[in-house]
């Protein structure tokens, strides 16, 4: 077999410059277009004859064979899902670095309902992903979705996903990790994201911020929690000293203290948080809600219309407003009203 002329593109990954390979990969393309999977495999095929290592056209052939095989599901034949499976693993074989064979990877783990491996791929695509510097977000969420998934669905400990933490991603990536976990209630593993934040990035105030809100998220949503208020306190006092100018920072102090009934260390700390930023409704409305703890009703009615001029759709400022507006003060005492904390 004469010797294959090679070029480097799209993200530095092999490519074939044989014409032939050329011409039957633009075929195999085309079919693949028209969601002729069957054609597109023959052609792919006859260009990894010519040559076995063009990254691009195995990518493909893999891709082909995934979509038969979802094309075919009711016919329960794994043979396509195993040939796709094949592709993407020999293109990891010839580079490393090609990301979206674990990206690939892992949706056919999940398919299979083999989570853990699942788990592994789509966190080594992050890695490989993030090498690449490819800016696309678009990515990072289908993967911290698919990591989700394996995570619920394959019950997954929190002592294994902790032996899995030591992979190289930057601080973002584990900000949006984290963020998805937390979404989900998945709160231990968030945890085990932001603290990997501030392992790494000890002065990065935002990383104390998000830490607090997945403990008080815990103590909001867990009913037998029983939180560390000491180290609750420490993460997001210590988001404030880091970033004296961060309103939400400010904010979430405030909430901690509201938690533990120091209401008027609360109110400084939410009174700094508008300061910083006027229009902060969240800021507004838990200063009503202290205000409500303590019976002061009239006054809390006051911040309330300050919320709703602020976001007029915002829904539970303006539940709470027609409760205060509609009741008595004695009526309100005897109900025992309390505006949730948001």
């Amino acid at each position: 077999m004469s010797k294959i002329n090679r070029e480097k593109k799209n993200n530095k990954w092999n490519t074939s410059q044989n014409e032939e390979v050329k011409r039957y990969y633009l075929l195999g393309n085309k079919f693949l277009e028209q969601r002729n999977f069957q054609e597109a495999i023959i052609y792919y095929k006859k260009a990894l004859e010519i040559d076995p290592q063009d990254i691009s056209t195995l990518a493909n052939l893999g891709r082909a064979y995934h979509h038969q095989s979802v094309l075919q599901s009711s016919t329960k034949d794994l043979s396509l899902l195993d040939n796709s499976e094949a592709c993407y693993l020999e293109a990891t074989k010839i580079d490393p670095n090609f990301w979206l064979s674990y990206f690939t990877l892992g949706v056919i783990k999940i398919e299979r309902k083999e989570f853990l491996k699942a788990l592994i791929y789509h966190l080594k695509f992050l890695t490989v992903y993030e090498k690449a510097k490819v800016k696309n977000f678009k990515m990072y969420n289908h993967a911290t979705n698919y990591i989700v998934e394996s995570i619920k669905k394959g019950k997954i400990s929190v002592e294994y996903y902790k032996k899995l933490l030591n992979i190289s991603i930057s601080k973002e990536i584990w900000t949006l990790l984290g963020y998805g976990l937390l979404h989900n209630q998945l709160y231990e593993y968030s945890e085990e994201c932001f603290l990997k934040v501030i392992e790494k990035h000890p002065d990065y105030s935002s990383g104390y911020i998000d830490l607090g809100n997945v403990y008080m998220e815990m103590i909001k949503n867990i009913p037998d929690y029983c939180p560390d208020l000491n180290k609750i306190k420490k993460y997001l006092k210590k988001a404030v000293e880091l970033d004296t100018n961060n309103e939400i920072a400010w904010n979430n102090l405030g909430t901690y203290y509201t938690f533990v009934d120091y209401y008027e260390k609360a109110k400084l700390c939410y009174k700094t948080a508008i300061k910083l930023k006027n229009d902060y409704k969240i800021s507004w409305y838990s200063l009503a809600s202290i205000l409500v703890k303590k019976g002061l009703y009239k006054e809390a009615i006051k911040y309330l219309k300050k919320v709703i001029q602020i976001d007029p759709n915002y829904t539970p400022a303006k539940k709470a407003l027609d409760l205060l507006k509609n009741n008595t003060n004695e009526q309100l005492s005897k109900k025992r009203i309390e505006l949730k904390i948001i």
